[in-house]
């Protein structure tokens, strides 16, 4: 049983690893079945990132791809890829590939190559053939020199690396570059002097570099410049830049901002000063009042401009040195990523003085007591009941001084509020109070719907309904009698004789 058993977990190891090396290989069936089902995948562009790749191959099957999407693998090396001459496009990062030799060998016409997250630490004299490469980015990598690149480039990312001032000379023979991040290296106390040469570069990215100046080494035609967490201290120095309209300087140890600012960037239209060390808001009001240009700005983080506990600008504090450096820059629109004179605004004032309402214990009392309306409680009109003693009412009251509509009345406890329970007697008392108020209502009114005759409490035709036959017989009899001796025989006469011989019965129905 033993041994069976163990020959079964065998057999399934087996297998698993078989099944796990299936995935590692590219075939012929796998590229097939990725061009099938993979909407990504057309016969110009291949998408298999994230499939377990260790090694490229039988490329031959899609000779036109023009697009490679290989990231998120297990590739180590860049063999395999000789059939695709006319391959543009090669998006190879997070990988382990350390040796990059055959991109320049097989894949001549490269526009955009992405090989960051992977471990190269050196460029092969076989790039210079990359003769196309616009886009190259190899970002951290393990990289100490920055030599066979080729001049088509453009935009260069190399952040991240082990790069030096010195080792970085190679970038002068770049001469079509445009955009550099070369963030997160060691660049030493001032920038490489390769980078006063670039005239086409506008976007340059020098954060965490150990930088102490920007004054040296710049290229006048800079647009953007970004260089935050590192050493610059004191009072900013900044050569002339004329073009700048973006200066990102966080998280540095700047304590002041020059007042001749705006000579060295007079189209600043966004600055980001925050999380330094600035001890005053007018050593930031004194600079950025005279950026005519200047349209958002970011300052907290200093000691002169805190954020709460919650990393919000919305306490005491925060708003008073907002409001300040909006008044001294009315052209700035977006301040602390809030748009000056919103709505949004609007409400950051009022949550800063409902804090402050807060921080004075006038927050319940006092919001109330500035309301013109009073609370619901005292709007509402107490109600009292005259009692024995001859308490005064406000209810409207009749004659004999009893209330007519006798208003609700509750017991207010600590429990909650609960009606008053009476007893059966009064119920029914006041049951029998009521029938007798509507049968004297019933004894009001007439069937023919005529006003009641005055003086009597009854009506003539409920008097004949509620007599008998024998008391009927006895009037006609009478009104005979006095018709024959009083002269009145043509008015007993004029009365129908259906009407005097009619049985109560009939009356009634009548």
């Amino acid at each position: 049983l033993h041994l069976s058993n163990s020959s079964w977990a065998g057999t399934n190891m087996a297998e698993a690893s078989t099944r796990k090396l299936q995935t590692m290989t590219m075939t012929d069936a796998f590229i097939r079945k990725i061009m099938e089902t993979d909407p990504n995948s057309t016969p110009y562009s291949l998408d298999v990132h994230n499939k377990q790749i260790r090694h490229l191959s039988n490329l031959e099957s899609v000779p036109k791809l023009r697009s490679l999407d290989v990231s998120f693998n297990r590739l180590q090396d860049l063999e395999g890829l000789a059939p695709l001459s006319d391959l543009r496009e090669l998006k190879a990062y997070s990988n382990a590939i350390r040796d990059v030799f055959a991109l320049g060998e097989n894949c001549p016409a490269l526009s955009t190559l992405l090989l960051q997250d992977n471990c190269v630490n050196a460029i092969p004299r076989s790039f210079r053939k990359l003769v196309h490469l616009k886009h190259f980015s190899i970002r951290n990598n393990e990289l100490e020199a920055l030599e066979n690149l080729p001049p088509s480039i453009s935009q260069l990312d190399v952040g991240g690396n082990c790069l030096t001032n010195d080792s970085v000379r190679g970038l002068n023979m770049l001469v079509e570059l445009e955009s550099v991040n070369i963030s997160g290296n060691d660049l030493g106390s001032s920038l490489p002097k390769c980078f006063a040469g670039m005239s086409k570069l506008s976007e340059l990215q020098v954060s965490d570099n150990h930088l102490d100046t920007l004054e040296y080494n710049l290229p006048s035609g800079l647009v953007s410049l970004t260089a935050h967490r590192n050493h610059l201290s004191a009072s900013l120095s900044i050569c002339s830049l004329p073009n700048l309209t973006e200066l990102h300087i966080a998280s540095n140890r700047i304590t002041s901002l020059p007042p001749s600012l705006h000579l060295s960037v007079p189209l600043l239209d966004l600055l980001d000063v925050s999380d330094n060390r600035i001890p005053r808001v007018e050593d930031i009001s004194s600079s950025i009042s005279k950026l005519k240009e200047l349209r958002e700005l970011n300052a907290s983080g200093n000691p002169c401009t805190p954020r709460d506990d919650n990393g919000n600008i919305y306490g005491k504090e925060a708003m008073e040195w907002w409001y300040a450096l909006v008044a001294a820059a009315p052209q700035v629109e977006v301040l602390d990523d809030l748009v000056c004179d919103s709505e949004e605004v609007v409400e950051a004032a009022r949550s800063f003085r409902r804090e402050l309402e807060i921080k004075e214990g006038r927050a319940g009392n006092g919001l109330q007591s500035k309301s013109k309306a009073r609370p619901k409680s005292a709007r509402r009109k107490k109600v009292v009941v005259s009692t024995a003693s001859g308490s005064p009412t406000n209810s409207p009251r009749g004659a004999t001084g009893v209330p007519l509509v006798r208003p609700p009345q509750a017991y207010h406890g600590r429990a909650g509020v609960y009606g008053k329970l009476e007893t059966m007697d009064d119920i029914e008392s006041k049951f029998a109070d009521i029938k007798g108020r509507l049968s004297r209502c019933k004894e009001l009114t007439r069937p023919d719907g005529a006003p009641p005759t005055p003086g009597k409490s009854k009506v003539g035709v409920k008097e004949e309904e509620d007599e008998s036959p024998q008391t009927a017989q006895k009037k006609e009899k009478k009104k005979k009698g006095q018709g024959e001796g009083g002269g009145r025989v043509e008015e007993s006469a004029s009365v129908p004789s259906s009407s005097a011989s009619s049985s109560p019965r009939r009356r009634r129905l009548r």
